[in-house]
């Protein structure tokens, strides 16, 4: 039945598929800015030692400009309808992805380079030129896929009748669109009785993977206004996309709920009429029924897990891309990843069996378990990668549901060689003492695959002063330090899912400060000096060190198990939340700045500190407001000229509070 409705969902786009592609190869489709991105990405992994990242950055921008000009709308209405407009931006993003794909193609070509010795200086280079160009690319992606935002509005403004929204959701099934199917799912609901329409944005839903419009699907099925069939295919969607699981019992923390249950979904099934729907329909009905109902009884019984477009299964990896202070500590940045994850199948209290992610957060003290969907929904851009060696993914999926709810402490040392210890070990009740990368050691160590095969390439701190600076914070980066990047390059481990990159120009300036500050920290002295709170929790953490019943007081205000280091946790805490109060600050004050500028269109303030800010922001900025309202200024030069204001606000801070500036 599965693949029935996996044949609908694509079902009449071979043919606009193929018309697409058509015009994304063909030369007049090729504008010269992309012909110059196409030039400056490499092509084999001999071009990886050689990417000029300054070249390669400035013609991502020059694509970025290229797609933002070919994409406006004439306030006349007059120039390219709305579908070219959209085709166009479809066409640039597809092409820039593609590049992406050839870059990532390269990943596991790297340790191929012959090296003697092990660490031979080209083997380093190609490494960095990998990560270098990626991250170009993955950064150009998500802009692309930002400015679609405004380019599908522009066009959905212009197109507002069923038939017309139709022929957009058509461009956008094609392209598998997710902001297409972000726009359009609340025409589900819009447009009563247009069938045709509706289907075609089930499709495009399933098709683009968007697991976020869950919700609007499972509404849809819930709708008695809608037809039975009709109810009845959405309710397939939701089977391809991945039916949620129901939430663990005891969770560690408070996780948000699920779009629906397997418990809801076989009810909402059941409600179905048998006596409206035909042969087939009621064949398909009672299908559901026997799936969902195993599901609600014994959970995911199957040997994968749907999430969107992709399946995921035990043992699979899962490298998370967020803004992190670490990002370019080592020598081999930018690191692609900042944190990590296991897939593993774990049989609750319950009885019900399901997939979740088993990760070593910095706080806490025990290693939780969330179900996978979930857990998604906390980052912006992700891996899985996965070993098809099924007796090594049993291993590491084996070891990744042994140390659930097992006691953890975070090593700010970023430490190997206690997890070392453990190699084909029973881990039902030993406290994992590592950091993220390390609970993948963990877990690779219990295979018979020797390490070097999942880390082929390990790293070292930075440059320059990066290590008297590091070891200020009371962290320190030994020899053959692992990271969620290193595994990137691992033959064995093949890419098997992966969210689409995105774009938040907030996080564009908190990242934006955390890279400078690493930065700095290469040529720069860290200042040993803090507000009196962090200097008070300093000395309060040595004075603990003789005295348990402090010790263990002070752990558990922080957070962190009470064996840790607490000087050492200290002195990290102290620094790291200061630079996230820095970098959430400046994201903070362009986000009320950004809002000024939107005005009434703007999400009114929550609290009274929220309205202050942007008070503030619009008096400091009502010269750039007053001109994007007469439109001599873009929205889109607004902002960017926001963001590069608000970067540089978040550095000078970072001067103040950490390099003795002003």
């Amino acid at each position: 039945m599965t693949s029935l409705v996996a044949r609908r969902v694509a079902a009449g786009c071979v043919g606009a598929c193929l018309a697409l592609v058509v015009l994304l190869v063909g030369s007049d489709a090729l504008a010269a800015p992309l012909d110059t991105l196409a030039a400056q990405t490499p092509q084999t992994v001999a071009q990886l030692g050689t990417v000029d990242a300054a070249r390669l950055q400035a013609a991502a921008a020059a694509v970025d400009e290229w797609a933002f000009q070919n994409t406006q709308f004439a306030a006349d209405r007059r120039g390219p309808s709305p579908l070219v407009v959209v085709q166009t931006a479809l066409n640039v993003k597809a092409r820039v992805d593609a590049l992406l794909d050839q870059v990532l193609a390269l990943r596991t070509g790297v340790v191929t380079i012959a090296a003697e010795p092990p660490e031979d200086p080209a083997r380093r280079e190609a490494a960095r030129g990998f990560l270098r160009a990626a991250t170009v690319l993955i950064d150009l992606s998500g802009r692309l896929r930002y400015l679609q935002n405004d380019v599908m509005r522009g066009a959905r403004a212009r197109m507002a009748d069923a038939g017309s929204r139709q022929q957009l959701a058509q461009l956008f099934l094609q392209a598998k669109s997710t902001v297409g199917a972000t726009q359009t799912a609340d025409d589900l609901f819009a447009f009563p009785g247009q069938t045709a329409y509706h289907e075609t944005i089930l499709r495009l839903i399933a098709a683009a993977g968007q697991t976020s419009l869950l919700p609007q699907v499972v509404r849809y099925l819930d709708d008695e206004r809608q037809s039975s069939p009709m109810r009845l295919f959405a309710a397939e969607i939701i089977r391809v996309m991945g039916l949620p699981q129901p939430p663990r019992p005891n969770p560690a923390e408070t996780l948000p709920e699920p779009a629906v249950t397997p418990e809801a979904f076989y009810q909402l099934v059941t409600s179905l009429d048998p006596d409206s729907l035909d042969d087939e329909g009621r064949s398909r009905r009672q299908a559901l029924l026997e799936w969902s109902d195993e599901r609600r009884k014994r959970g995911v019984v199957e040997d994968s897990y749907r999430v969107g477009s992709y399946e995921v299964r035990p043992g699979d990896w899962l490298l998370m891309r967020n803004p992190s202070p670490y990002n370019l500590f080592t020598d081999l940045s930018p690191g692609l990843f900042t944190h990590v994850g296991i897939v593993a199948a774990e049989t609750g209290s319950d009885g019900i069996r399901r997939f979740v992610i088993v990760d070593v957060p910095e706080r806490g003290d025990r290693v939780p378990g969330v179900n996978v969907e979930i857990y998604l929904e906390r980052t912006l851009h992700y891996f899985f990668l996965r070993d098809n060696d099924a007796k090594a993914a049993a291993a590491m999926a084996r070891a990744a549901s042994e140390v659930i709810d097992n006691p953890s402490q975070f090593d700010l040392n970023f430490r190997s060689d206690r997890v070392e210890k453990l190699a084909h070990k029973p881990l039902g009740d030993v406290k994992v003492h590592t950091y993220c990368a390390g609970l993948l050691l963990l877990c690779a160590l219990q295979t018979d695959v020797r390490r070097e095969e999942y880390f082929p390439l390990s790293e070292r701190q930075a440059a320059g002063r990066t290590v008297e600076n590091v070891a200020k914070m009371g962290l320190s980066l030994g020899e053959g330090f692992l990271s969620p990047s290193g595994a990137l390059f691992s033959p064995r481990l093949e890419i098997v899912g992966r969210r689409e990159p995105m774009y938040d120009p907030r996080r564009d300036v908190e990242e934006a400060v955390y890279d400078q500050f690493a930065k700095l920290l290469v040529v720069r002295e860290m200042q040993q000096q803090g507000d009196w709170f962090n200097a008070l929790r300093l000395k309060t953490a040595e004075a603990a060190k003789g005295n348990p019943l402090l010790a263990q007081a002070l752990a558990s205000a922080a957070g962190v198990a009470a064996e840790t280091d607490l000087v050492a946790a200290a002195k990290a805490a102290a620094v790291v939340e200061t630079l996230d109060e820095v970098a959430q600050a400046a994201g903070s004050q362009f986000q009320a700045a950004r809002d000024a500028l939107r005005g009434p269109s703007a999400p009114v303030p929550a609290t009274a500190e929220e309205r202050a800010r942007r008070a503030a922001a619009a008096g400091r900025h009502a010269s750039l407001i007053q001109q994007v309202q007469q439109g001599r200024v873009t929205p889109r030069a607004a902002r960017l000229a926001l963001v590069r204001y608000y970067v540089q606000v978040g550095h000078a801070e970072l001067e103040r509070r950490f390099f003795g500036g002003r």
